[in-house]
């Protein structure tokens, strides 16, 4: 894998799945608190705020992949 690969997340449980598949990534979380909207569902919820994690990111690392991730 050519790719850098960088975790918009804090979250140490994330860290550590990364770490058991062999990943080496970055750890690059959201700058701005992100609102949750609250007329969505809770899953959609959880997939907006993960995508705006990764969203913001990946506009300070364009060439890598980004993994965006909330609960």
């Amino acid at each position: 894998m050519g790719e850098r690969w960088i975790l918009a997340s804090a979250s140490p449980r994330r860290q550590e799945l990364l770490a058991k598949l062999g990943i080496p990534f970055l750890v690059e979380p959201a700058k701005q608190e992100l609102p949750v909207d609250p007329a969505l569902p809770p899953e959609q919820a959880v997939l907006a705020v993960a995508r705006a994690k990764a969203e913001e990111v990946v506009r300070r690392y364009p060439d890598s992949v980004v993994l965006g991730a909330d609960t």
